[in-house]
């Protein structure tokens, strides 16, 4: 095709459309039947299962096989439509296969000659009189032929044999051939030699005498071959097979060749000759058309010679290499893969043609369409009304008139959505619609991001910048049918402001009310069209044009029944189902008024009943009802497999036929979709091309007719879900023929099983593309399987083979989504399920970490290791223990997770989000999560399911940080805007629903020292904007421009917008007085006073009372604001508390009933309308920390019924009926940052000021019990890790100095903790485990040694907290550097453990007031000691090694760098340095042992304020930038994870570590909360470790465990094993004993008395 046609048809234009193709390989199989029974088996059997498995494990293709002669029951040819519908489908297969489309088999056989269906009357008269006229009988023709006066020109109709034959249904096939053959002999004989006469007469031209003479075959190959224009070698395929020495007496020569038979009479013996004029015809036609045709031979066209094979013709035996080099031949050709744009384009182009062929009327909608286009409108048009009302006709119409009424280059793209792969999922949809506009813009094929945002991202920005003299207009016809994937309902990718050149029209059918309801929230009324019905009048207009259209009419009392119908519907949909009936009427069919049904459905119904009689009961209601049961569709190859292992059915079928295979045939389908193909679409589902019904009412109608028995819905559930399980795959299914069967095939049984030849259901597709094995998940597996299980009541294998099967789990998180998960979880009501929770709180992080999924699971879940019995949980643990392990990756050494409350709904992790943050907003309709990132983006979340929505840019970071906003009262809108301002004062307008940034207004006015979020405070009106900055005049601005209109001539501390937005009530700062405001005049409207300064004030519910806050924080009073309620300003009622507490704040309850009066432990609540205090809120002791509380948050329910506190970190929830506290949750370590309730109040949601996490509580679960299962966690965030160089004790600080906790690192287990009465600095453990040496803040014995194994206090060291600087251990030292008196001189004591004998004092030189060197040598032989210089870099000193059992100095080194100094853990003595020397820094590897400098070199891109550690060997270094050094040949390697954001100041990242097998690093994200793994091999990430919690502090152990401590008290324990590990309860056995252990016992606080410390 040249190019110019083809970028026509991509500008919209529906002239000259060339056919289509599409992502089927669809092949139509042409040939004689009896001769080619051998090959087709083959085919079968062996060919066609491999072409399907490669082209939808390679390719993704639905392979279909159309072969009309298998298996075909005899009673399929009553109708004698056999012969069209093989051309119809070979027409399909032009259309739709995107490789080849037509095969067949040309052997030596012309085959069976069809009777005409219909001959033009004038010619049928023609026939008949040249019978008569030649002295032949006629009667039989004038018999079989009747007239049809509705056709245009009259034909005559070969009537159904059943209609002239009575009871010919009922007959066995002998029976009917016997009866039918002779007939059709007779009339076959008659019409040939009558067309004979005529052509020799001249009165008929040869085309027209040949169409008697043809066979089926021959018909076939003109239609699928002859007819192609050019070379049919690219979609054509051709196999000859010929006889060399073929015997003619041989009883089955005649199946190979056409024979007669030629005798004197039924009792003389006939003779078969070779039929001459057929193979005169067949030897034209297979060796010089079809020849000529197919140019290329090597690869379109294979011809084979074989010997005959007696009795059999073709024998398995003889032929088996032929056979076989057929199969190979057929199998090896080639796929053709189109232009995927170009052939989406054409289909709807197609589409559109086709509708707009026979639309009618509408003219007012179409008008205002064209309204629409020409007028200056910035916003999408939406078309929309009942389904079935023909929006998608008016589209198509709307399209066509674009270049007409718009402009005559417009650029027209249009998508009728739901039709087409490419148009069903909103992925899909952007992803041809950007590549259009680009491709027609620019004439290049773009590259287009594959993210779903970027897509987005990249369509708006197409739409934005859109600048051409050609205007674009782009035409989504129901939205409706997109998939609910990627939230598409939502309509987050479609423009809301369009630029001048570009339109967009939607359609949509009014019963989609979310769709609408959105679109109504985001569009002015102008822009809708509702589409009304047609009326009578019209309905009957179209009709009679659709008919003219296909060349028929009706009578006159046929007209008046359609007439009749159309005054009770007019439905365009119901206009087209009667035309496709009347189609079906001839002029001598009968019809009354009970003719048609008067209504949609009814007429549906009716429907189906005529196909259930023309294609059999049993076949239609099952075909159908899987169909519908589906759910959202099947594809031909998936219909055609289960209806071939429905036992039922094909016993229906096979009743007095057995096809060659135990299969249905697949002309049942064909023929039954070409009566129904107008009301199925071919659409994308899993990525795999389906059908299902178009319209509502089809998918309403067959549930009613065909699902509405639970016992046969189960069936066919339970069928499909089979199905997808595989378990028919490769395996012999029993069938049980018929009596009639198994005597007909002479069988010894009336059972066999067979292979069905049933499509794999792997959960992945493998295959080889370009010698690199490919995988390829199965969607439709991962989709349906739950789905069917469930609606077939098989809950046991649900939850099996889906929900707790980690292969199942794994794949469908990776290739479709947690939340399609989740909703499995939930339809089949495991929703209560522990793993549902767990998945549900670790959305977020599975998104964006797929691969964590094992860890995630085993990390939660570790304690079903201990159940006894066997469960699906405790096996699913097992099986992600194994995976982890599989993969040389670290394991849960215990339970690493909490199990979220019953009441956590979702936790929402995104990095961007900021620590503790506060632009976090709830739409009005309780459906969506905003949250403000750093930089700028909005972030949107699906309350109802989870899901991360959309991510928009509302500004550039760069420019301002948007950290201000205020929600409108009445409509789902925010306003944002920002503190930090300089130039720029900008307010953002936001609707929340949509998550669509609607206007952005720069105001004219800047104030460039605000700096504080509450210093800032704005107000929109209809038409103003209000700004209040603190101690400044009011200033208003035009709403529509952002111009400064004008300030209030007064200085406010607060400004109350009243309700009407008519008034404001305005404080004067540092004053007792108040003004009323008129927004509407601008004018100060009164003013009043009160006797004292106001500390808060704010306005009651309607809006005409005021309370106020004294600044003494113990009066409150109320004062009336409304001067027809009395005097403005006049005392309403003082209202008093209980006790003397000092309230800090006021605020109504949403039920607005209650004022709420905040006290720093409790609230009050004062019944506004009842004029008393009547509850009383306490904040209980258990939850108070031991420091001061200065705020809380707290909302009431809006029944009224619960009042839900966040204090620090609790929810502490309150019964307004029993006046107790009904539960207290902890939800996390750290202060509640924002506390908000959704207007429905079904659950809350809360920021931590640690965290980035946002969580959303339901509120009727909050007073439920709490999951139990909880890990390893402290009462504060971890701070220090101490770990004992043995790997089996640890000692670790809490974020308070006083939380100090002893763990057995093998066990597992916490053995001790000491709190109260010792406030610890940074602990220390012995290299050997058995002593934590720790320093207090304030004592005179500050330093304290305890036993880690009884947790006795052994020795306090007589020195005080503030001599103490440092100290480090060894086995059986500590060494503590000590301030001297004159703060110019330290010393380091050198103590034995654990009796504290001083054995050395060392003299150490300068304090070090940085970072300093302290720390023993490997071999316990040497301390090593800094000393900083007296001037200069403060980062550099002089190390000096100490003998320690001499107390001398062994070794020094002048001008290290203190942080570059590490110790080699598994050297005796050697440690890294960086020595600084004039010629630059050197990297220098030092033995102290010798004293000697064992290696030295430099290295590039050393960062000296940055520190490093060494792996355990010494032959790779790391900094805190995960930057890794190669100490050996000192190169600089690479850093790792560079592409990702870290915190900007690498000193609040914990150091990354080696792992002691020296091949593995580890490093946190502290903002994403992650832990990454690498190797020293690449610098790509091996392995991802959620945290859910900021990573405080890590470390690692010589065992290869991994220690996190988190922000939320948790103690993570990782193991990673090695060949050399030790730790023989690591793994799964050990986690099962660990966990068995802590199920059995969980530790109890005991005391034990101690003048230090609190032993638990």
């Amino acid at each position: 095709m040249d190019n110019s046609r083809k970028m026509s048809v991509l500008r919209g234009s529906l002239d000259n459309l060339p056919a289509l193709n599409s992502r089927v390989v669809r092949i139509f199989i042409s040939s004689t039947f009896t001769d080619t029974y051998e090959e087709r088996n083959m085919l079968m059997e062996n060919v066609y299962p491999r072409i399907k498995a490669h082209c939808k494990e390679k390719h993704g293709l639905e392979f279909q096989v159309i072969d009309m002669r298998w298996g075909v029951p005899e009673e399929a040819s009553d109708d004698h439509m056999s012969s069209l519908l093989c051309l119809q489908e070979i027409y399909n297969c032009q259309k739709v296969s995107t490789g080849p489309s037509f095969v067949t088999f040309l052997n030596q056989k012309h085959g069976y000659r069809p009777l005409p269906l219909t001959i033009v009357s004038l010619e049928y008269n023609l026939l008949v009189q040249t019978l008569i006229d030649s002295g032949e009988d006629s009667a039989l023709l004038v018999k079989w032929y009747e007239e049809d006066l509705n056709a245009v020109p009259p034909v005559h109709v070969l009537q159904p044999i059943s209609a002239v034959i009575p009871d010919y249904k009922s007959k066995t096939p002998a029976e009917k051939r016997k009866e039918w053959q002779p007939i059709y002999n007779i009339l076959g004989q008659k019409l040939r030699f009558a067309s004979q006469k005529c052509f020799e007469n001249k009165k008929l031209s040869e085309e027209d005498k040949l169409k008697y003479f043809m066979s089926v075959t021959e018909e076939e190959i003109i239609a699928g071959l002859l007819k192609l224009p050019g070379n049919a070698s690219e979609q054509c395929l051709c196999f000859i097979r010929l006889f060399e020495d073929i015997d003619l007496n041989d009883k089955v020569a005649p199946r190979f060749i056409d024979m007669l038979e030629i005798g004197k009479d039924d009792k003389s013996e006939k003779q078969r000759i070779i039929d001459e004029e057929a193979q005169k015809i067949l030897e034209k036609l297979r060796d010089e058309k079809v020849a000529n045709k197919i140019k290329d031979k090597n690869t379109s066209w294979s011809k084979s010679v074989v010997k005959w094979a007696p009795e059999t013709g073709i024998g398995k035996d003889l032929h088996e290499s032929y056979l076989k080099e057929f199969g190979d031949n057929c199998q090896q050709q080639k796929i053709l893969l189109q232009d995927s744009l170009y052939t989406e384009v054409l289909q709807h182009a197609t589409m559109a043609r086709e509708r707009c062929a026979i639309f009618h009327g509408r003219e007012t909608i179409l008008d205002k369409i064209a309204d629409y286009l020409q007028r200056k409108d910035k916003s999408p048009l939406t078309v929309y009304g009942p389904s079935g009302s023909g929006k998608t006709s008016i589209i198509a119409e709307a399209a066509r008139k674009v270049q007409f009424v718009k402009h005559k280059d417009a650029i027209t793209i249009f998508r009728f959505l739901g039709t087409s792969p490419d148009s069903s999922n909103v992925y899909r949809l952007l992803h041809s619609l950007c590549q259009q506009i680009m491709l027609v813009t620019t004439g290049k094929d773009p590259n287009l991001p594959q993210d779903i945002d970027d897509l987005t991202r990249l369509f708006h920005k197409l739409i934005r910048e859109y600048k051409s003299n050609k205007p674009l207009v782009i035409l989504l016809d129901s939205l409706d049918q997109l998939s609910k994937e990627h939230a598409a309902h939502k309509l987050h990718w479609l423009p809301k402001t369009l630029p001048e050149d570009v339109k967009i029209v939607t359609s949509t059918y009014i019963e989609s009310t979310d769709i609408i309801v959105l679109l109504k929230s985001l569009f002015s009324p102008d822009n809708f069209i509702l589409v009304p019905k047609l009326g009578e009048e019209l309905s009957c207009k179209i009709l009679k044009s659709w008919l003219d259209g296909k060349n028929r009419t009706l009578t006159h009392e046929q007209f008046n029944v359609i007439e009749n119908a159309f005054t009770k519907c007019s439905l365009p949909i119901y206009v087209k189902l009667v035309f496709e009936s009347v189609m079906e009427w001839r002029s001598y069919t009968v019809v009354d008024n009970n003719s048609l049904a008067f209504n949609v459905k009814e007429s549906i119904i009716k429907l189906f009943e005529h196909l259930e009689r023309k294609h059999g009961k049993m076949f239609v209601s099952r075909a159908f009802a899987y169909i519908t049961a589906s759910n959202s569709g099947l594809s031909e190859t998936e219909l055609e497999d289960v209806l071939s292992i429905d036992d039922k059915l094909l016993t229906d079928v096979f009743r007095i036929h057995v096809p060659p295979i135990i299969r249905i045939p697949p002309l049942l389908f064909v023929r039954l979709r070409q009566d129904i193909s107008s009301y199925l679409v071919d659409r994308e589902v899993d990525d795999t091309t389906v059908f299902y019904w178009y319209h509502r009412q089809f998918i309403e109608a067959a549930q009613s007719r065909y699902l509405s028995d639970e016992t046969f819905e189960d069936q066919i559930q339970s069928t499909l879900a089979d199905y997808f399980i595989g378990t028919w795959y490769n395996k012999p299914k029993p069938f049980s023929y018929s009596d009639y069967q198994v005597k007909k095939l002479k069988l010894s049984s009336n059972t066999i099983e067979t292979d069905r030849k049933i499509s794999p259901q792997p959960l992945t597709f493998k295959y080889n593309f370009e010698n690199e094995e490919k995988e390829r998940f199965n969607k439709r597996k991962l989709n349906r399987l739950p789905y069917h299980l469930t609606m077939a009541g098989r809950i046991d294998e649900v939850r099996s083979m889906c929900l707790f099967n980690y292969d199942f789990l794994s794949a469908k998180i990776k290739a479709v989504s947690v939340q399609q998960v989740l909703e499995d979880f939930t339809l089949s009501k495991n929703n209560g399920s522990t793993l549902f929770s767990v998945l549900k709180q670790i959305q977020s992080s599975l998104m964006a970490f797929p691969k964590t999924l094992a860890i995630e699971i085993s990390g939660h879940l570790t304690p079903f290791l201990a159940q006894k019995k066997t469960s699906l949980e405790k096996m699913l643990v097992e099986k992600c223990f194994n995976v982890i392990k599989s993969e040389e990756m670290p394991v849960p050494y215990q339970t690493s997770f909490s199990i979220p409350h019953n009441a956590l709904m979702y936790k929402f992790e995104h990095e961007a989000v900021p620590f503790g943050s506060k632009v976090v907003m709830i739409s009005k309709d309780s459906k969506h999560l905003l949250a403000m990132t750093v930089d700028n983006d909005l972030v949107s979340w699906d309350l109802t399911t989870g899901e991360l929505e959309k991510e928009i840019r509302l500004y550039d970071p760069q420019q301002l940080k948007m950290n201000i906003f205020t929600m409108d009262k009445e409509k789902d809108v925010c306003y944002l805007c920002s503190s930090y301002q300089k130039t720029l004062n900008i307010l953002l307008v936001v609707n929340m629903a949509a998550c669509e940034l609607i206007n952005t207004i720069s105001l004219s006015k800047t104030y460039p020292g605000v700096g504080f979020a509450d210093s800032l405070k704005f107000a929109v009106t209809s038409d103003k904007i209000f700004c209040m900055y603190v101690g400044h005049n009011i200033d208003v601005f035009d709403k529509a421009t952002g111009k400064h209109l004008f300030a209030l001539d007064l200085v406010p501390d607060k400004f109350l917008m009243l309700p009407d937005e008519k008034k404001a009530l305005i404080h004067e700062k540092n004053s007792t007085k108040f003004f009323m405001y008129n927004i509407l005049n601008n004018k100060i409207e009164s003013e009043f006073n009160i006797n004292e300064n106001p500390k808060d004030f704010i306005l009651a519910p309607v809006g005409k009372e005021i309370v106020v806050l004294y600044r003494d924080l113990s009066l409150v009073k109320v004062f009336n604001i409304d001067a027809t309620e009395g005097n403005v300003g006049e005392l309403v009622c003082d209202v008093k508390t209980l006790g003397n507490e000092k309230i800090f704040s006021l605020e109504f309850s949403s039920n607005e009933i209650f004022l709420m009066l905040k006290y720093n432990t409790g609230v009050y609540f004062w019944n506004y309308k009842l004029n008393k205090m009547q509850h009383h809120f306490r904040i209980p002791d258990e939850v108070k920390p031991v420091h001061r509380v200065t705020d809380f948050f707290g909302h009431l329910t809006p029944n009224g019924e619960l009042f839900v506190v966040a204090y620090e970190g609790f929810l502490v929830i309150y019964s307004m009926k029993t006046n107790k506290v009904a539960s207290i949750i902890e939800i996390n370590r750290s202060k509640s940052e924002i506390f908000l309730m959704a207007s429905s109040g079904e659950f809350f949601v809360n920021t931590s000021a640690r965290g980035n996490a946002i969580s959303t509580w339901r509120t009727s679960a909050l007073t439920k019990s709490d999951n139990q299962i909880q890990p390893m966690t402290m009462k504060t965030a971890p701070r220090y890790i101490a770990i004992a160089r043995s790997g089996k004790v640890a000692a670790i600080r809490g974020n308070l100095g006083g939380e100090l906790a002893i763990f057995d690192l093998i066990a597992g287990t916490q053995r001790f903790y000491i709190q109260g009465d010792i406030d610890v600095m940074k602990p220390t453990v012995t290299w050997d485990g058995k002593y934590a040496v720790v320093r207090e803040y304030h004592s005179e014995e500050a330093v304290k040694i305890f036993n880690t194994t009884s947790g006795t206090l052994e020795m306090p060291l007589p020195l005080t907290s503030l001599q103490v600087k440092g100290i480090t251990t060894c086995t059986t030292m500590v060494a503590v550097y000590v301030q001297g008196e004159d703060d110019k001189v330290t010393y380091v004591d050198l103590y034995s453990v654990p009796n504290g004998k001083l054995l050395h004092k060392l003299h150490s030189g300068r304090p070090s007031l940085h970072d300093m060197v302290f720390d023993f040598t490997g071999n316990e032989e040497f301390l090593l000691v800094s000393s900083p210089h007296l001037e200069g870099d403060p980062t550099v000193a002089d190390i000096t090694a100490y003998d320690v059992i001499t107390g001398k100095e062994s070794y020094f080194l002048e001008n290290c760098r203190v942080r570059f100094t590490t110790m080699i853990m598994n050297e005796s003595a050697l440690f890294i340095t960086q020595n600084v020397r004039k010629s630059g820094d050197i990297v220098v590897v030092v033995d102290v042992q010798s004293k000697k400098i064992l290696r030295e070199g430099k290295l590039e891109r050393m960062d000296s304020q940055k520190d490093w550690s060494s792996s355990p060997d010494g032959r790779f270094c790391i900094d805190r930038d995960r930057q890794l050094y190669d100490v050996i040949n000192f190169q600089f390697k690479w850093k790792y994870d560079a592409e990702e954001e870290y915190r900007k100041q690498s000193t609040q990242q914990t150091y990354p570590r080696f792992l002691h097998d020296n091949h593995t690093v580890i490093f946190p994200n502290i903002t994403a909360g992650l832990l990454k793994l690498a190797t020293i091999d690449s610098p790509e990430i091996k392995f991802v470790c959620p945290v859910h919690g900021i990573p405080v502090c890590l470390e690692v152990t010589s065992l290869g465990m991994i220690i996190v401590g988190c922000d939320d008290g948790r103690v993570m324990m990782l193991h990673k094993s090695n060949k050399d590990d030790i730790v023989t309860t690591a793994g799964l056995d050990g986690v099962v004993k660990r966990e068995a252990m802590r199920s059995k016992k969980q530790p109890k606080q005991k005391t034990t008395k101690s003048s230090v410390c609190t032993i638990i």
